[in-house]
């Protein structure tokens, strides 16, 4: 706590000595009260820069909304993407990994599908981070052909989602016997050219 208050009060000698903070100056001071939990003084800054006619952007949403979803306030997180969206502040990935974030803390596994196509739908690209987390979380669920529809997407797009993930919906899938999915994910990975480990069939182990 002691670097931000350090901070603030840099902030308050450069207004002192006519030195303008800038939407840069909020986003670092923003990203460091979110990041130590202090959301009321974060919330406080936010309507300091808002009152120097500063507009936020891109990364001072995205703070905000990582900090929102820390904070356990994931409907205000949802309000504030509102916001970006009437202010035609375009969404991107780490947008929707805060809110989806949100929403597995929350146990909310049709919240997470709805957000996530909805950035599939705004043709925003998930990373590999995003991949990792929906799939554990979809498994932990129980929900392996959701888990499946995702490792195939991120395999297919070149991204490496995780030897724990693909192996447990493999075993997931058999389980179900949702035997085609099964094969269709081990022809995935084998043939994959920056993977260099097999899954194993339920029957192998």
């Amino acid at each position: 706590m002691e670097d931000t208050d350090l901070a603030l009060e840099m902030m308050d000698e450069m207004e002192e000595k006519g030195c303008k903070c800038s939407t840069y100056t909020f986003n670092t001071i923003l990203d460091a009260l979110y990041r130590n939990g202090n959301i009321l003084e974060a919330d406080k800054q936010w309507e300091v820069m808002e009152s120097k006619n500063l507009e936020p952007d891109i990364r001072t949403y995205n703070t905000k909304v990582r900090g929102l979803v820390v904070g356990k306030r994931i409907m205000d997180a949802i309000g504030l993407v509102g916001e970006m969206k009437r202010n035609e502040v375009s969404q991107d990935v780490y947008t929707y990994n805060g809110l989806i974030n949100g929403f597995i803390k929350e146990d909310d596994l049709m919240e997470v599908k709805k957000w996530y196509a909805e950035m599939v739908e705004n043709k925003i690209v998930p990373d590999s981070v995003m991949f990792r987390i929906i799939i554990a979380f979809a498994c932990k669920k129980g929900d392996y052909k959701f888990g499946f529809e995702l490792s195939k997407e991120g395999l297919i797009k070149g991204i490496n989602v995780g030897r724990l993930n693909l192996q447990g919906v493999l075993d997931g899938l058999m389980k179900e016997s949702s035997i085609d999915e099964a094969k269709e994910l081990v022809e995935l990975v084998d043939g994959s050219k920056f993977i260099y480990y097999k899954l194993k069939l339920v029957d192998d182990l």
